[in-house]
Formats: structure tokens, sequence, C-alpha cells
């Protein structure tokens, strides 16, 4: 629970600075922005305060914080790579004396309180409103078709007289109502414009969006500027809706529209929800508001619409992180027992490096331990402190741990100094607790996951390691045979194609994929003489990995693939650097 908690804190910051630039575009626009579009400005603003992921951006306004967020576990702005429940502790799996432990479950048991309490209330306030309501009086559908084609409804929405509300307002979540007070029969005049204004919030979805607001209110409680928030924002619904009236009835009737506003104005009292009502909010800006309207030109309209989608754009997407900078994904979906296995599996690698445990090391990469120790025993002699560690969950079957270490002796692996390991954990199917299936630098370890990727660069110089018998050599030396596996396995993989291959589609394949021209292979491993055609047989080798992958430029990368046979890769068997130059 704890994740979530600081999901929150995370969302309640970017929840701060989208309010910080609604507030400013509110300032240098004043009145010449419409109220439709001060209030669609809140969108973003909800959805930073209840949505923790979003897609990336070029031009999120989040980049601006992005050398804060290149690196994991940095001051993000979103949940989607961070997650804050590890707990730094050597040498203990158990968090529950830590100081940054007890604060933890402390403000998360704080918090949960408050959103309790304010879940309750509002339940409460809903419930009992809607119980007041079975005594109320329906007017008839058909009296009100005027309204609604005026409203632009195309379907009746109930509309009672009720003595529960003193003020007109809609309420309802799936099936909306309008309540009018009981004082409000015999006043037709007025009853027009306030059933016009409480059926535009209808047919808009205003009490939805306002039900959204309180949803939010909820989670982020603790947060005054989201209480501050909710407010302006209910304030520029109504706004919008009054312009959206006038828009209906026109200029000509400005002025009893304003009159029946002030005749209503402050006669609600619904607590802390809010609630899409005539005559609530913000009275004297309304009226003069209401005075001075004036229809808006179509073309303003189109502008000001692609002005506000730009501003979604800015605000609800996230950074572009830097370049060559990979973060690791935290999801949300992963079972608490999932997490505690992986939390102890962190905790135990944690003491196994600090110790030089080459036993307990070898318990967490393998259950072949008669095997591994032998290839771990250097590792006695590592001499190392962790001091903090980040904890991410990408699934339910794998995690991301960094270890932030300082280095006294690193048995030959390790440079000594302070520096970052990163440890890959994955969930099989043959024992409980989690596999270190990987543990390296950091530097090789992002390299591994940026370069690792559908690059046809990267795909070729893996299917050379995998065949190549000698690391060093050079296009026209490779062998007949290593050509015509590569060449057929680039052309299943990239190209969906599938065998038998003819001599002269192998010829072509050499031409594009290695510049070789009059290409004949002849070897009875790839070639069946009796049919004419090849045939490609996968090569077994060990976990091949790109460890860098660079444009050099000129059409040439350079890339460098390491082979590993031990889990936690930590000798490479063989190391490759080749540099291949795209054809044409």
């Amino acid at each position: 629970m704890t994740e979530l908690f600081v999901s929150i804190l995370n969302m309640s910051i970017a929840g701060v600075i989208l309010f910080g630039i609604v507030m400013l575009l509110r300032r240098a626009l004043g009145r010449m922005l419409p109220a439709v579009y001060q209030y669609l400005l809140w969108l973003p603003f909800l959805f930073r305060l209840l949505v923790p992921y979003s897609l990336p951006s070029v031009f999120s306004v989040f980049n601006l914080f992005h050398q804060k967020m290149a690196r994991p576990g940095g001051a993000l702005l979103s949940v989607v790579y961070l997650d804050a429940d590890l707990v730094p502790q050597p040498l203990a799996p158990d968090t529950s004396s830590t100081m940054t432990g007890v604060l933890l479950r402390a403000g998360c048991s704080l918090w949960l309180a408050g959103v309790a309490v304010l879940v309750l209330l509002f339940a409460v306030q809903y419930l009992r409103l809607a119980a007041a309501l079975r005594t109320a009086r329906p007017l008839p559908p058909a009296a009100l078709v005027p309204c609604f084609t005026q409203a632009g409804l195309h379907r009746p929405v109930a509309v009672v007289y009720t003595r529960a509300v003193s003020g007109p307002m809609v309420f309802g979540l799936l099936r909306p109502k309008v309540l009018l007070p009981v004082i409000l029969e015999g006043q037709e005049a007025q009853r027009r414009y306030i059933l016009l204004h409480e059926l535009v919030h209808v047919r808009r979805r205003d009490y939805l969006i306002l039900q959204v607001s309180n949803l939010a209110l909820a989670l982020h409680w603790f947060n005054p500027v989201v209480w501050l928030a909710r407010d302006r924002m209910a304030q520029d619904i109504e706004r919008a809706c009054d312009e959206t009236v006038l828009a209906i009835v026109g200029s000509a009737e400005q002025l009893d529209y304003a009159q029946a506003l002030v005749d209503w104005a402050g006669r609600h009292r619904f607590g802390l929800a809010a609630y899409a009502a005539f005559g609530e909010r913000d009275v004297t800006a309304r009226v003069r508001r209401i005075l001075a309207w004036k229809r808006l030109p179509r073309w303003a309209g189109a502008l000001l619409s692609a002005a506000v989608v730009a501003v979604f754009l800015c605000t609800a997407t996230n950074p572009v992180i830097a370049d060559n900078t990979y973060l690791p994904v935290s999801s949300p979906f992963v079972s608490e027992a999932q997490k505690e296995r992986f939390r102890q599996t962190a905790y135990r690698l944690q003491q196994a490096l600090e110790a030089g445990d080459v036993p307990l090391l070898t318990e967490q990469a393998s259950m072949d331990g008669d095997y591994f120790e032998p290839l771990y025993a250097g590792l006695s002699d590592l001499e190392m402190q962790v001091e903090d560690m980040r904890l991410f969950f990408n699934s339910e079957q794998s995690a991301e741990l960094y270890l932030n270490v300082a280095v006294a002796d690193g048995a030959g692996l390790y440079e000594p100094g302070q520096g970052t390991l990163v440890a890959h954990m994955s969930q099989t199917g043959y024992r409980e607790q989690p596999l270190v299936d990987c543990l390296m630098t950091r530097q090789k370890y992002e390299g591994i996951r940026l370069a690792d990727t559908d690059s046809e660069a990267a795909r070729l110089a893996l299917r050379l390691c995998a065949n190549l018998e000698q690391p060093d050599f050079v296009a026209d030396s490779l062998s007949p045979v290593t050509v015509a596996r590569v060449c057929m396995a680039s052309a299943i993989e990239d190209k969906g194609e599938s065998g038998p291959f003819s001599p002269k589609r192998m010829e072509e394949l050499a031409r594009e994929y290695f510049s070789l021209e009059g290409f004949s292979c002849r070897d009875p491993a790839v070639y069946d003489a009796a049919s004419g055609t090849y045939f490609y047989t996968e090569a077994s080798a060990s976990a091949m990995r790109v460890t860098e992958l660079e444009d050099t430029g000129g059409g040439e990368m350079r890339v460098v693939v390491e082979c590993y046979d031990d889990p936690l890769c930590l000798y490479p068997l063989r190391r490759m650097e080749c540099r291949l130059q795209r054809a044409g």
C-alpha cells in the first residue's frame, strides 16, 4: 500500500505544477478567454491527479525537469518508473525498524484514514439526498420538451420538485435528475432559465466531472492546492454553463438571466461534495461576465480549441527521458505476495554481496549450486558496502534492483569506488523465490537494455556471434556456412520468409547482408544436394547480449556482443565487436 501512497504523492506534485500553469494562463488571458476554455484547462489537472501513467512527448512541460528524471528513483512526476516501497537497510530484510519505513507507513495510514473519512462523508451525503428524493414530485416530460430541445438534449431527463434542496441542481451518476425546490412552482420565467442551465450541465456531463473532482479531492485531501483547484474548477464549470445558456437565449435576455441568477444566489448548502448547481458559486463575478458576454466568432473558437489541445499535450504527457538513459518501469499490477518475494530476494542478494558469501550468492542465481560455486569462488574476496537499493517491479514475473555500492575490493570484477550494480530478477515456475538472472554494472546493464532492440544491425550481430568460431573477422573471410546461416536467419526473422531457399535467393541475401558477389554454398550442413534447396537449423549458443550499439555515421553501425554462460552474467565467455555497413 505504501507504493500507492508514494504514487499519490508524485501525482500531487505534478498537480501542483499544473495548477500553477493553469492559473498563469488564466491570469495572462483574463477576460479574453471564455469560461468554457478556462474549464477545459482543468482537465489535464484532473488527469494528472487520477492517472499515474501517460505517454511520453517532446512537448511535455515536464521535460524542463528531465535532468532530475534521468536516473532510476529520481524525482519523477509520474509513478511509471518509481516504486518507493524499498527502504534501504543493509544486511536486514526487515524494514520495520528503519525511520524511513516507519514514516512511510505512518504517512500511508494517515492518508488512508483521510480518504476513508472523505469517501464516507461523500457517500452519506449522496445516500441521504437519494433517500429524500423518494417523495419528490416529477414534472410532466411533455411540458419540458421545449427546454430539452433548446438545451440540445436528445433524450428526456427526469425533472422533479423536492423539499430536500434549497436551490436547483443536478443529482445522480448514471441517470441524472434535475432537482428543483418547491418554491419554484409557479415561477415560469425563472424556471425556464434555471432548467436550461441545469440541462446544459446534463448535456455536457458536468455532473460527472464534478464527481470525478470529488474523487480527486478524496485521494489528495492532504494537498491544499487540490481543494483550491476543485473550487476554481467548479466556478469555471458554472461560468461556462452560463455562457452556453446565453448563446441559446441570445443577448436580448442577458439581464433577465442575470436577475434569475441573483435571485437564487447563495441558496445551496451541499457540504464538502461538489454538484452542478444554478446559483451556488461566485455569483457576483458570474453576473459581471453575463452582462459583458458577447458571442465568440467561430474562427476564435477554433483557435482557442487548438490552444487547449496544445496545453493538454504539454501537461498531460510525460517527459522524454534523455538519450542513452534506460529507466525501469514499476507496474502497479503486481500482487503484494510477489512483491514481498522480490524484496526478500533483494535483501538476500545484498547480504551475499556484502559478506562475499559465495554459497548464498549461488543460491540466488541458480538451483545448481555445485556447478556454479566454483565459477563465483573469486567473489569471496569481494569487499563491498550496499548504500541503498531501489526496486522496480516490472511485472509479476520480473523485477530490477538498483544497488548503489561502495567497492573497496572488487575481486577483479568491479572497479573500486562508488558505483551502481543492477540485478535483474525473474520468477520461474521451479521454485518459490525469484532467481537473480543478471548482475552487472549499471552502465553495461543499461547499454544492454537500450541496445537489445529490434534493430536489424543488432539482430545481424547476434546471428554472427552465434555462428562464428573466432571473434576476429572481416566479411570476405567468413565461411560459406556462416554466411548461409546468417542470411537464412535474417530472411526468416526480418523479412518473414520461409525455407526452402533457392541458390539464387541465397546469392541475393549474401549480396544484401555481406556485399558478397556470386555467393555459393555447397556445404552439407546447410545444403541438400538432392533437392537443391537450403534449410535452416538454429545454432546452439550461450546467452548473447548486445552490450553496445553505436551509430558511427556514414551508414555504419558498431555493435558489441557478449556471450555469457553463468546466470549472474559476471564473466563474458566471448566478446565480439563488429562494424556493419548499410548496403547501398
